[in-house]
C-alpha cells in the first residue's frame, strides 16, 4: 500500500508510481509492505514479479464486515523463493477510521520455509517538525511504546 489519506493528511512516504534509492534501500517503495527478512534491504527481487491486487470484503467472528484491498505477491521468478505467496489484507470499517493490517503466508516450495522471519516495513510521512512525530507500537512483552 502506498497512499493512506485520512482528513487531507497522507499518512504514507512514498514515491509511487516512481521507485527510487533511499539511504540504504535499493529500490525504495515506501508505503508498506511485508517481505521476507532476507530481502530487508534489497527489494530487487520484487520487481520481477507481478503484484495482483483486488477489493475484498471479510467477515470477521463477531459479524463485522471490512472492507479493503488485498494485495498478492506470488514468487515465479526468484528461484530461492519461488512458489512463496505474500497476502497482505489493508482493511477497514465503514465509518471508523482504523487501518487494519494482516498478513497470510503460503509455501508451495521445495523447501520448507522453518524460522524464516518477515518484516512488515511502514513509512510514515512525518511532520516537518520532527518534535510533533510519534509512533506508539507493542514490544514482544506487549508493552506499548512511544517513539
Amino acid at each position: 500500500m502506498y497512499s493512506l489519506k485520512y482528513k487531507g493528511h497522507q499518512w504514507l512516504k512514498s514515491t509511487f508510481p516512481n521507485i527510487e534509492i533511499s539511504s540504504d534501500y535499493n529500490p525504495w517503495f515506501g508505503g508498506i509492505q511485508t517481505l521476507p527478512e532476507d530481502w530487508d534491504f534489497n527489494s530487487k527481487p520484487v520487481l520481477k514479479e507481478k503484484i495482483k491486487t483486488d477489493f475484498i470484503e471479510i467477515s470477521d467472528s463477531c459479524g463485522n464486515i471490512w472492507h479493503g484491498i488485498n494485495s498478492r505477491l506470488l514468487i515465479k521468478e526468484y528461484n530461492e523463493f519461488k512458489g512463496l505467496e505474500i497476502n497482505e489484507y489493508f482493511l477497514m470499517l465503514p465509518k471508523v477510521p482504523v487501518l487494519c493490517h494482516v498478513i497470510e503466508v503460503s509455501q508451495d516450495m521445495k523447501i520448507f520455509m522453518k524460522n524464516r522471519a518477515f518484516i512488515t516495513k511502514t513509512f510514515f510521512n512525518l511532520n516537518n517538525d520532527l518534535t510533533k512525530s510519534y509512533v506508539v507500537a507493542e514490544n514482544e512483552e506487549h508493552d506499548f511504546i512511544k517513539y
